[in-house]
């Protein structure tokens, strides 16, 4: 058990109960139509129909003339290596069964060869057949009730491994050219250097308190697109690729890229044919996807928005009205950014779930016009203002006091903590490790904006986990000090670890 991969394995597994809500569980059957569908085949062929469902046509724009393209220059061999040697060495494999170790070990030999394929493939506009070919693995999205619905899973593509090192060159090439020549918006976090999920968070949080200061209520709206990356329509990504002037050679090599793509779904080991897509969208497990969708999303965040703004880390997008009268906030929204939000669709061919749009003030004053009950209206169905609202992994209620969020954050790190101790047997050194590396990350998670509001209180909760962890480390007693404990552990406080 003091081997790595076993280590981690088991700790996988424990985390998960052992059940069949594992994201890695076996898929017994899906219910369609009220039938169920037990043969693997079949429950492929609708998970497939289910993760690349008939589009909406976009109402794309005039691509007129696009000036001031950026220049394209040939991809050099230090760019590829550095990919290569960047990349994880044994993570799961395309149809070609090639890891990216194998790439590693033949460098020396096929350098050149890789090198004149890698720029020949964006220069032609073009891609080998074979590099638009994936295996989708479906997993189960954790906290859902009913994994007989295809709504429970989402896809990972296992893509060439090859392919991939030059889509990891291409969305670096992509990258710095976003930043040196500010072709996005700054309010779109994710996918960029120094524009994490906790900056987004910590960007919307000083929204909130300028509100405060100037005794006004931030009404906040939150929306998800459907499918997100399987989603996205070739044409308009095009079109707005060359519109922020990504070179032209890398804008057709994109489009290339979306198109004629082939999958399988592989359910319980067992892999049907592949089948051409019709609408592929960006694949799930690319290098390449999550920049190029914050192409597909920026002009969501240049929507002018009376009072208000937006912001967005990839496809989770919110935006906000400040005012006084909370009622007011409402009518802004309902008339602003619902009604963008659906023109966005129309040019898009993306399609906004209702069912995950939430809706909040942010207030600490119930009375008078800082809060209000009235609804927004959004695809014919009523959106009432909630108490929280769950954005990036944080359960931010309307007062941000977080208590809601640090309770799930000590639950799950004691979740953590109890899994690590069923494994047994561990050198205190390995279980340090599993520790510092499952439980603390669950705690610690954006503290930079839940911490300079906590209390002694709020605090305790994570101390007990924290005293749990201790305990798994050194076998100690219970009643061992919390002080003992974590130095034998070789722990930081929480407060000290939570601050670093």
């Amino acid at each position: 058990m003091d081997e790595p991969i076993n280590v981690w394995k088991a700790s996988k597994f424990l985390q998960s109960d052992g059940n069949d809500k594992a994201s890695f569980a076996p898929i017994n059957a899906l219910r369609i139509d009220g039938a169920d569908v037990t043969d693997e085949g079949d429950i492929a062929a609708e998970l497939l129909a289910g993760f690349f469902p008939p589009t909406v046509q976009p109402v794309v724009e005039q691509e007129g003339t696009y000036r001031g393209q950026l220049e394209c220059k040939l991809l050099q061999k230090f760019e590829i290596r550095a990919a290569i040697w960047r990349a994880s060495m044994d993570k799961a494999p395309g149809p070609d069964g090639f890891s990216m170790r194998v790439w590693r070990e033949v460098w020396r030999a096929l350098e050149d060869e890789i090198l004149a394929l890698m720029q020949r493939s964006p220069d032609e506009s073009a891609l080998p057949t074979s590099w638009k070919k994936a295996t989708i693995i479906p997993l189960k999205k954790a906290g859902k009730d009913d994994y007989t619905s295809v709504k429970s899973y989402r896809p990972i593509s296992l893509l060439q491994t090859i392919s991939k090192v030059l889509e990891a060159v291409i969305a670096e090439r992509i990258s710095y050219l976003v930043e040196t020549n500010h072709l996005l918006p700054k309010a779109l976090f994710g996918a960029r250097k120094q524009r994490s999920s906790v900056d987004a968070l910590v960007h919307l949080q000083e929204r909130i308190y300028k509100a405060w200061r100037g005794g006004k209520t931030l009404s906040l709206v939150s929306f998800d697109v459907k499918g997100a990356y399987n989603n996205v329509a070739k044409e308009p990504e095009l079109h707005r690729l060359r519109k922020r002037r990504i070179p032209e050679k890398l804008a057709k090599w994109i489009y290339s890229f979306c198109t004629a793509r082939k999958a399988s779904v592989l359910v319980n080991g067992k892999r049907p044919e592949e089948v051409e897509l019709p609408h592929s969208g960006l694949p799930q497990g690319s290098p390449l996807s999550p920049i190029l969708f914050l192409f597909f999303n920026a002009e969501l965040l240049e929507m002018a928005i009376p009072k208000g703004d937006s912001m967005a880390f990839v496809d989770d997008s919110t935006a906000w009205v400040v005012g006084k009268d909370a009622t007011h906030n409402t009518a802004i929204i309902q008339e602003h950014v619902l009604t963008k939000l659906k023109r966005w669709e129309e040019s898009s061919g993306a399609v906004f779930e209702a069912s995950k749009t939430a809706f909040v003030h942010f207030t600490r004053l119930e009375s008078g016009q800082r809060s209000s009950q009235a609804p927004l209206t959004f695809k014919n169905e009523g959106i009432a203002p909630t108490n929280s609202v769950k954005i990036l992994g944080v359960v931010m209620d309307s007062t941000l006091r977080l208590k809601q969020h640090l309770a799930r954050a000590a639950k799950r790190g004691l979740a953590a903590t109890q899994a690590v101790k069923r494994l047994g047997n561990l050198r205190p050194t390995v279980v340090r490790q599993l520790v510092n590396s499952v439980v603390l990350p669950t705690i610690d998670y954006a503290s930079a904006v839940w911490f300079p509001g906590t209390s002694g209180k709020t605090i305790a909760m994570l101390t007990s986990t924290q005293r749990t962890a201790a305990q798994a480390i050194i076998h100690g007693f219970k009643t061992v000090s919390l002080e003992i404990a974590e130095t034998e552990a070789a722990m930081l406080a929480v407060k000290e670890f939570i601050t670093l």
